[in-house]
C-alpha cells in the first residue's frame, strides 16, 4: 500500500527502515548498560554471617517439625492407640506443633518488640530444644501431645527470624535474603525424616525409649544454633531515646503529648510542652513554649489581617466620599 503512493511512499519506506535500524542499534546498548546495570552496581552486600545464623535457625525449626513423621504412627501404636484411629491421632499429634505456633505467633512478635529480636530467637530455639528432648522420652499419649504442643508454643522463630532479616537488609538486597529462607527450611525438612527414620531402627534403637535418639540429635543441633545466634547476630531492640520515650508515653508513664496539645491551646501546657512533645517526660511543670508561641503567632496574624481589612474598608469609604463630592 505504501509503495503504491509514489514519492510519499518512498519517504515512508525510508523512515521505517531508519527507525528499524535505530531500534536495532539502541537495544543492545540498553541491555548491556541500562538501568539494571546501575541498580546491580548499587546493591548492598548481604550480611552473610547474620543471614547464615538465621538460616541455621530455620533449618533447626524444620528439623523439629518433620523429624517425627517416620515414627509417629509406631509411637502412638506403642502407647496403645487402636489401629482404626492411628491415622487420625498421628495427624493431630504432628499438626499440634504448627497449630501452637499459629496461636502464639503474635505473642512472640510482641516479645521481640519489647525484649529484642536476639533474645526472642534464643528463647525460642532453647525452648524448642528442651521440649523436643522431653518429647522423645514420652511414655503415653497425653504426655506426647502436651510436649508437642509446648514445643510449638515456645518456638516463635518462624516470624521473628523473618522480621530480623527485614531489619538487617534494605530494598536492594532484601529479596535475595528472603529467597534464602525457604532454601534453609527445605534442607532441614529434607533431612528431618531421614534422621527420624534411621535412628529408630534396630542398630540405633534404645529399647527403653525407642524414639528418643532422633529427638536428642535434633535438640543438639538446636543448641548449636543457639550458640551461633548468641555470638553472631546483634540485638535489634530499639535503644534510641526517641523510640524509648515514645513507648513510655503510650504506656501512660508520661503526659507529654497531652501537655503539648494543651500548650498549643492555652499556651500553658501541663505536660512539659516542648519537653513533653519530644521526650515524653510528663513532668507537668513545662510552660508550653511551642503552644504559646503558636498561639501568639496566630493572634498576631489575626490582628494584622483585621487591621488590613479595616484599612481597606476605610480606603473604600474615603474613595466613595470623594467620588460623591466629585
Amino acid at each position: 500500500e505504501i509503495e503504491g503512493r509514489g514519492t510519499r511512499g518512498r519517504s515512508c519506506r525510508l523512515l521505517l527502515v531508519s527507525w528499524g535500524a535505530a531500534v536495532t542499534a539502541v537495544t543492545p546498548a540498553c541491555s548491556s548498560a541500562g538501568p539494571m546495570a546501575a541498580t546491580n552496581a548499587a546493591t548492598t552486600p548481604l550480611p552473610k554471617w547474620k543471614i547464615f545464623a538465621v538460616m541455621v535457625v530455620q533449618a533447626g525449626e524444620a528439623l523439629g517439625v518433620g523429624v517425627l513423621f517416620p515414627f509417629v504412627i509406631f509411637m502412638l501404636r506403642d502407647f496403645g492407640v487402636p489401629e482404626a484411629h492411628l491415622g487420625t491421632w498421628s495427624g493431630i499429634l504432628a499438626a499440634s506443633f504448627c497449630f501452637a505456633q499459629f496461636l502464639f505467633a503474635f505473642s512472640w512478635g510482641r516479645c521481640a518488640d519489647h525484649h529484642g529480636t536476639k533474645r526472642a530467637l534464643l528463647w525460642g530455639v532453647c525452648g524448642s530444644a528442651v521440649t523436643g528432648l522431653l518429647f522423645g522420652f514420652s511414655v503415653n499419649v497425653p504426655m506426647a501431645f502436651i510436649l508437642r504442643f509446648c514445643q510449638g508454643m515456645v518456638n516463635g522463630n518462624i516470624g521473628v527470624a523473618k522480621s530480623y532479616v527485614a531489619k538487617i537488609t534494605d530494598d536492594t538486597n532484601r529479596a535475595k535474603a528472603f529467597s534464602l529462607m525457604p532454601l534453609a527450611w527445605g534442607l532441614g525438612f529434607t533431612i528431618a525424616p531421614i534422621i527420624g527414620g534411621t535412628l529408630t531402627k534396630a542398630p540405633y534403637r534404645w529399647e527403653a525409649y525407642p524414639y528418643s535418639l532422633p529427638m536428642i540429635v535434633v535438640s543438639c543441633y538446636q543448641v548449636c544454633s543457639a550458640v551461633a545466634l548468641f555470638f553472631i547476630i546483634e540485638d535489634t531492640k530499639p535503644t534510641d531515646k526517641t523510640t524509648r520515650n515514645r513507648g513510655r508515653s503510650r504506656s501512660g508513664s508520661g503526659n507529654g503529648g497531652i501537655g503539648a496539645a494543651a500548650g498549643e491551646r492555652s499556651g500553658r501546657g501541663k505536660g512539659g510542652g516542648d519537653n513533653g512533645r519530644h521526650y515524653g517526660n510528663g513532668n507537668g511543670k513545662g510552660n508550653g513554649r511551642d503552644g504559646g508561641q503558636k498561639k501568639r503567632l496566630r493572634r498576631s496574624a489575626y490582628e494584622s489581617l483585621s487591621s488590613t481589612d479595616i484599612d481597606d474598608n476605610a480606603d473604600e469609604d474615603g474613595g466613595g466620599e470623594r467620588a460623591d463630592e466629585a
